[in-house]
C-alpha cells in the first residue's frame, strides 16, 4: 500500500496516521523539499508499504506562511503525477470543524487551495462528528 497523506499538523492527523501505520504496517516517510532532492523523492515513491506526511503541499502551504520559496507547483505536479502513476493513495486532510484563530485558518485556507490547484481529493472531517475509522476506510478503499 502506499499512500501520500498531506494536512495541517494535528493531533487528529497523526492519530489517523499512527492506526493506518500500525493497521497496514506502513512506515512513515516526511521529506521537505528541496530542488536538490528532486531525483532522491523521486526514487523514494518505487518503495512499497509507505505513507509520506508531509510531502509536497505541506510545503507550499509553508514556504507560503514563512514566504520561503522552495517548490513550485509545476514540480509538485510532475511529482504527484509520478506518484499517481505508481499507485499511490493522495489526499489532503481538512479540518471542517472550529478552527480557533486566523493563523490555523490561513493555514487551512492555504491546504485546500494548492490541493484544488493541484487536484489533490481533499477528506473534510470534524473530528467532534466523524470517526477516526471512517476516515481511515476512506482513504485505504
Amino acid at each position: 500500500m502506499r499512500i501520500i497523506l498531506e494536512g495541517n499538523d494535528n493531533e487528529e492527523k497523526r492519530d489517523i496516521v499512527e492506526i493506518l501505520k500500525d493497521k497496514y504496517q506502513l512506515e512513515e516517510i516526511q521529506i521537505e523539499y528541496e530542488a536538490s532532492k528532486f531525483k532522491e523523492i523521486s526514487e523514494l515513491l518505487v518503495r512499497d508499504d509507505v505513507i509520506f506526511t508531509k510531502f509536497l503541499i505541506t510545503d507550499l502551504v509553508y514556504n507560503d506562511i514563512l514566504k520561503k520559496p522552495n517548490i513550485s507547483p509545476v514540480d509538485a505536479q510532475m511529482l504527484l503525477s509520478k506518484a499517481a502513476s505508481y499507485g499511490y493513495k493522495i489526499f489532503t486532510l481538512i479540518n471542517a470543524g472550529k478552527i480557533y484563530n486566523s493563523v490555523g485558518r490561513d493555514i487551512q485556507n492555504s491546504y485546500t487551495y494548492y490541493s484544488d490547484l493541484l487536484k489533490v481529493p481533499t477528506i473534510k472531517y470534524d473530528i467532534e462528528k466523524d470517526l477516526y475509522f471512517e476516515i481511515v476506510e476512506e482513504i485505504v478503499k
